[in-house]
C-alpha cells in the first residue's frame, strides 16, 4: 500500500485523466484504460486510486465501470465508504468482493465521530447483515 504524499507526477496525471473521464465522459473510459491500464492503479496524494476516490464520494456507476475494466478494490475503500455513510456503495463493494480487513464495521457504524442518524445506522447494519455479518 502506498503512503500518503508519495504520488509521482505520472501517478497524478493518470489519476486525474481517468477520474475526469469517469466523471465527465464515461463512454471514453474503456478505450482509455485499454491504452493506459496502469491508470487503474495510479494514486492521488491521499494514496487513493480512482476507484477508492469514487467509493469515498459514493459514485456507484463509476465504481462498476472501473471494476468491470479490472480495477481492484483498494483495502480501505470499503471502510471509507462506510464511514461516509454510503449504503449503496458499501453494498456494491461487498458484492464485488471488497473486504474490511481487520476493521470492525460494526464499531465504525457506532462510532460517534461519523454522526450517523439512527436511520442511517439501521440502513448500514441491514446492509452488513444482508452480506452475512452478525449484527
Amino acid at each position: 500500500m502506498r503512503k500518503m504524499g508519495t504520488a509521482t507526477e505520472e501517478d497524478l496525471k493518470g489519476f486525474q485523466q481517468l477520474l475526469n473521464a469517469v466523471l465527465d465522459d464515461p463512454d471514453t473510459v474503456p478505450a482509455m484504460v485499454c491504452g493506459h491500464p496502469e491508470w487503474l492503479e495510479c494514486v492521488n496524494n491521499s494514496a487513493e486510486t480512482v476507484l477508492h476516490w469514487l467509493a469515498v464520494e459514493g459514485h456507484v456507476e463509476g465504481i462498476k465501470l472501473l471494476h468491470r475494466l479490472g480495477s481492484a478494490i483498494p483495502p480501505f475503500a470499503l471502510t471509507h465508504a462506510l464511514q461516509a455513510g454510503h449504503v449503496e456503495t458499501v453494498d456494491l463493494l461487498l458484492t464485488l468482493g471488497g473486504s474490511f480487513g481487520n476493521i470492525d464495521p460494526l464499531k465504525e457504524i457506532c462510532n460517534p465521530l461519523w454522526q450517523f442518524t439512527p436511520a442511517k445506522q439501521k440502513q448500514l447494519l441491514a446492509c452488513l447483515e444482508a452480506h452475512g455479518y452478525k449484527v
